[in-house]
């Protein structure tokens, strides 16, 4: 499927009811876990993969398909885009062990707004990278 294709589709969509059922069903997701076991909320958890790859394309994902051809002002191309979203947030707060409320979601996202900005590690593990294929 071609992404102009994709984008026609995506147009399609009534993004504020999907969020909800998105919502219902991740909240359907978490009292299976919690009462059957993760067994139970397989099937779940697949179509909630598929609805948050869904919203990623939406929220801008669907550039990346394109990123190669992007270019800045300098003329360096953009090869990877990273995209991070509530729900993260929400399997994070449950990892930890914390109560996954819409509370506890928006106080962990203004607390995580900038972890990301010091790209130190990140070059450094391309640097890592580029060693071991260059045998350096």
């Amino acid at each position: 499927m071609k992404i102009d294709q994709l984008k026609k589709v995506m147009e399609q969509i009534d993004w504020g009811l999907f969020l909800k059922q998105k919502e219902w069903l991740y909240s359907q997701q978490c009292y299976l876990e919690r009462w059957y076991g993760t067994r139970a909320a397989v099937f779940p958890e697949g179509i909630l993969n598929l609805m948050d790859g869904l919203q990623d394309a939406w929220e801008g994902s669907l550039e990346s398909f394109q990123l190669s051809e992007k270019q800045d002002d300098v003329g360096n191309s953009y090869w990877y885009k990273e995209a991070w979203n509530d729900e993260d947030l929400r399997a994070a707060l449950e990892n930890a062990g914390a109560e996954v409320t819409e509370e506890n979601v928006k106080k962990l996202k203004q607390e995580c707004l900038h972890i990301f900005d010091d790209k130190s590690e990140r070059n450094e593990m391309l640097a890592n990278r580029a060693r071991s294929i260059f045998d350096m």
